[in-house]
């Protein structure tokens, strides 16, 4: 879970309801022993035995009599019950503290083991612990085991143990903006605000919710209330607001932004990024890749920044710096399989087709389960005419990553080319059941249409593609295309 940048806290957790107080022990009250029975007079048993003189031979047999069988039945019973007799389960006793609950907890946590993390973190709420850093902690790590529910439950409790807490307020409001719920969000962010209106870092919640939930116009009017002091001088804020200009086409703003920040902390790599962005956008693409050298003047080399000057050399057709700059995010970080498929289009691009092969085979080596570089090359296959390779590349493909359907996309054209159309046709289909309303995609699938002579199909496609994006020109030419 990512908490806002700059925030400085994660957000809480669902903590699981406090232990009730134990019941006390109630102890049974005495109660007076039942009467003793009536036991016949001497004189009475005198006469009973006088007038009935059998009975004193037949009462004492009866007895011995009664006895024996009562030694007989013990003989059966008794051996049976000690033979079943098992021993008393013994009762395992938490000899660990709350706090050393805690403290195993965290441990757990950033290791990673969110399962023992959560059994401990209960543990400790078990025994009666309202640590609330620990209830957030305890809420991210159910987060991260897909239980949703209890995360939420322990953001409630959190709340609930301390409703007049700015902070706790606050926290809630960060932990249910980096689980997309923006409205919620809002609402602590505004409780927090009620209690306690100094608190800056809100405004910087407020703002991320408000523009998540497209109403920029508050965002902005949020973003402009934070002026000078420890929030306005905070680099993480000041680079929040120069995405919030840029993302308005406010270069000039933007760009002012992001200096600040980089001049309180220039490490701030994501800044750099932005101010060169700026630069990018406006067509000033040489004054783009001197910012990111600058960057890593001072800092230590990252794999994103070479690939992003490695794109701004090719867009300058500088194909050699660009080249130089993705094998140096390959070499940071050969997992970086991107950057393998834009030298290889590099490559491409400048006629050296066999560089431009060698550059996938060597990424898929290193990385034989990456379907993007599969799909490169698939792509490469068909530019060569080798459309069953391509065929078999895209399969390949599609069995690592069934649900990126640009795949089943190249697939259907490897297929055409080989003239196998029905199983173009399925391809096809099959790429637009789950295209995930990408207009692109079912725009190119009515023009891969008109190509098998489909305007039917193919119009089907467009009207999908024109369902999602009423503004896409190329779905609108196609239906020209086919006369509609």
């Amino acid at each position: 879970m990512q908490v806002p940048l700059g925030s400085g806290r994660p957000p809480f957790a669902p903590i699981p309801s406090a232990p009730s107080a134990e019941s006390p022990v109630m102890v049974p009250t005495s109660t007076p022993p039942p009467p003793i029975a009536a036991v016949p007079t001497p004189s009475a048993t005198s006469r009973f035995l006088k007038d009935n003189r059998w009975m004193k031979w037949a009462i004492p047999a009866g007895l011995v009599v009664g006895f024996l069988c009562m030694i007989g039945l013990a003989a059966l019973i008794i051996p049976p019950i000690l033979n079943d007799t098992k021993p008393t389960a013994t009762v395992e006793i938490d000899t660990m503290t709350v706090f050393e609950h805690i403290d195993l907890g965290y441990e757990f946590y950033d290791a990673g083991d969110y399962d023992e993390a959560k059994n401990e973190f209960e543990a400790a709420i078990g025994l009666g612990s309202e640590d609330l850093d620990m209830y957030y902690i305890l809420a991210d790590a159910y987060y991260a085991l897909n239980m949703l529910d209890e995360a939420l439950g322990t953001v409630e409790k959190a709340v609930s143990i301390a409703p007049n807490d700015a902070w706790v307020q606050e926290s809630a409001g960060w932990f249910y903006q980096s689980i997309d719920l923006h409205e919620e969000a809002i609402g602590q962010f505004e409780r927090a605000l009620d209690l306690d209106p100094g608190a800056e870092w809100v405004f910087e919640g407020l703002a991320i919710s408000y523009e998540a939930l497209g109403d920029f116009d508050r965002a902005d009017e949020i973003w402009g209330m934070i002026g000078p002091g420890e929030l306005g001088e905070d680099p993480y804020v000041l680079e929040e607001q120069g995405w919030e200009y840029f993302l308005n086409n406010d270069f000039v703003a933007a760009q002012q932004a992001f200096s600040r920040a980089i001049d309180l902390d220039p490490s701030l790599l994501s800044a750099w990024s932005g101010l060169s962005d700026t630069y990018w956008y406006q067509g000033d693409n040489q004054s783009a890749v001197e910012i990111l050298q600058a960057a890593l003047e001072g800092n230590p080399p990252e794999a994103w920044v070479y690939e992003q000057i490695g794109l701004l050399y090719s867009e300058l057709a500088e194909y050699d710096a660009s080249i130089e700059a993705y094998e140096l995010a390959i070499d940071l970080d050969p997992d970086w399989t991107q950057a393998y498929g834009e030298i290889s289009d590099l490559y491409y691009e400048i006629g050296e087709y066999d560089s431009a092969l060698g550059v996938l085979e060597q990424g898929l080596a290193a990385n034989p389960e990456r379907s993007d570089i599969l799909e490169y090359l698939g792509w490469l296959y068909i530019d060569f005419g080798e459309y069953e390779n391509a065929i078999s590349v895209f399969q390949g493909s599609t069995e690592i990553d069934p649900y990126y359907t640009w795949n089943y996309y190249g697939l259907a054209l490897a297929y055409e080319y080989s003239g196998r159309f029905d199983e173009a046709g399925v391809a096809l289909e099959t790429a637009s059941a789950n295209s995930f309303d990408d207009p692109w995609l079912e725009s190119s699938i009515g023009w891969e249409y008109i190509e098998l002579g489909r305007c039917d199909l193919a119009i089907i496609h467009f009207e999908i593609a024109l369902q999602i994006d009423s503004s896409l020109q190329d779905a609108q030419d196609g239906i020209e295309t086919c006369g509609g």
